[in-house]
């Protein structure tokens, strides 16, 4: 079944285009009003934990590695056989020759499978004010469509702005493409929930897609790079606390697959391989239904491809 969803990118029509983003678009809209199939408040998404979950961090167009990762045997049958929630933690272009199709993929399953599969925001799925550089996607587009590049884009783009950009796997698990905000203390749920509506009057969209967790600070300092903060590991001890929680899995940061930080509170995964940022490794997370989610059942669902 898989197979065939990548096939079909591949040489995917510019009808077939519009049509997979024009249906992307709806069940994302229906998601965040509490329509849809998963318990969503507006960008806040809430998964129990009677499945169990795979998460892959950054794409940026790298259609081999997610095939990789999506077509190995296990992975494969936990998605099509109902037995884990496969979330996305953004960045699914730019700096990949497959920004389009790889794209395409991701909304392809979420249309297939609109229950468990969760397509969370990155910072190159930005608002209309924060675009990340480089942002090469329409360059990909051009090549892909020709005259017709910028139609597409425009779709896409709309369904940037209809993407969640947090969850929570379990009541235990945070989710989210960059980080947490920095100003713990007057942080609610709602907050987090309704972001990009108080974006940028409040910065907790930006804190969310672009912060980076820092190893060599306690509080919080500004971030190289231009958005968001690097937050230390009191500001992750205080949000997990605040929110009853035990662990943030997050993406953003490049690295040889995975890393940790702040006492092991903190997972970065990042699921693409190569130019232009050269490591060999890449890495997706697998945890079974009924797992602890302990630190040790989290570091032994890390897979890397």
């Amino acid at each position: 079944m898989l197979k065939e969803i990548f096939s079909k990118v591949i040489n995917i029509t510019l009808d077939d285009t519009l049509n997979i983003l024009a249906e992307f678009s709806n069940i994302l809209d229906k998601e965040r009003k509490g329509k849809g199939e998963i318990k969503a408040t507006h960008g806040l998404i809430e998964l129990p934990g009677d499945r169990g979950l795979l998460v892959l961090g950054d794409v940026h167009g790298d259609l081999g590695t997610l095939q990789e990762i999506l077509l190995k045997s296990d992975v494969e049958k936990a998605i099509c056989e109902d037995k884990a929630y496969l979330v996305f933690l953004g960045d699914y272009v730019d700096r990949g020759l497959y920004s389009a199709e790889v794209y395409l993929m991701i909304a392809h399953l979420k249309i297939k499978y609109p229950d468990r599969v969760i397509t969370l925001r990155g910072n190159h799925e930005p608002p209309p004010n924060l675009t990340p550089h480089p942002h090469d996607l329409p360059y990909r587009l051009r090549a892909k469509f020709g005259s017709e590049w910028s139609t597409v884009y425009q779709r896409i783009f709309t369904t940037f702005q209809l993407l969640p950009h947090a969850a929570i796997y379990n009541g235990e698990i945070f989710l989210v493409h960059g980080g947490v905000p920095v100003n713990v203390t007057e942080l609610t749920l709602h907050d987090i929930a309704y972001a990009d509506m108080l974006y940028p009057k409040k910065t907790v969209l930006e804190e969310l897609l672009w912060s980076d967790p820092d190893e060599y600070i306690d509080e919080w300092t500004y971030s190289p790079r231009g958005a968001g903060y690097l937050f230390g590991r009191n500001v992750t001890m205080r949000f997990l606390s605040k929110f009853n929680l035990k662990f943030i899995i997050r993406g953003h940061e490049p690295c040889e697959g995975y890393k940790f930080n702040h006492n092991n509170k903190v997972l970065t995964l990042f699921s693409r391989k190569g130019s232009p940022y050269y490591n060999y490794n890449a890495a997706f997370l697998y945890l079974r239904k009924g797992v602890s989610l302990s630190f040790n059942e989290i570091r032994s669902g890390i897979r890397l491809v």
